[in-house]
């Protein structure tokens, strides 16, 4: 990963997670013996740190960190009581209605049709 290059923003976790419930369950600290690919806030990978296959792998992780690829990887990810943008999600190859699919199985994740959430005034 070449962080010299020019860009006009980097992403963070507040381009991933649209609204969370709670910030004590939103975010969670990953050790990965081996991570794959290099990673920007809103990847998703396998949980054991390889590259998504197809948006049908049971296991995952959303990071929310710049992480490079190599060995020993600790990195926040997205942890549960949150709705996530997709617009914001990074993956290679797979489907994405398979990826948000998978993301939204088990209830824990939910992803927002909308990019931003905005709390009526009036």
């Amino acid at each position: 990963m070449n962080l010299g290059q020019p860009y006009t923003s980097l992403k963070t976790d507040a381009d991933v997670i649209a609204f969370s419930a709670s910030d004590t369950f939103a975010i969670k600290k990953v050790t990965l013996s081996n991570v794959a690919i290099d990673m920007v806030p809103g990847t998703v990978i396998s949980a054991d740190g390889s590259k998504l296959s197809d948006g049908t792998d049971s296991d995952f992780i959303i990071s929310l960190d710049y992480v490079d690829a190599g060995a020993n990887k600790t990195f926040r990810a997205v942890d549960r009581m949150v709705i996530v943008n997709p617009d914001g999600l990074v993956f290679d190859s797979a489907n994405r209605d398979a990826v948000i699919a998978m993301i939204t199985a088990d209830g824990n994740i939910r992803v927002t049709t909308q990019t931003h959430l905005s709390i009526p005034t009036t």
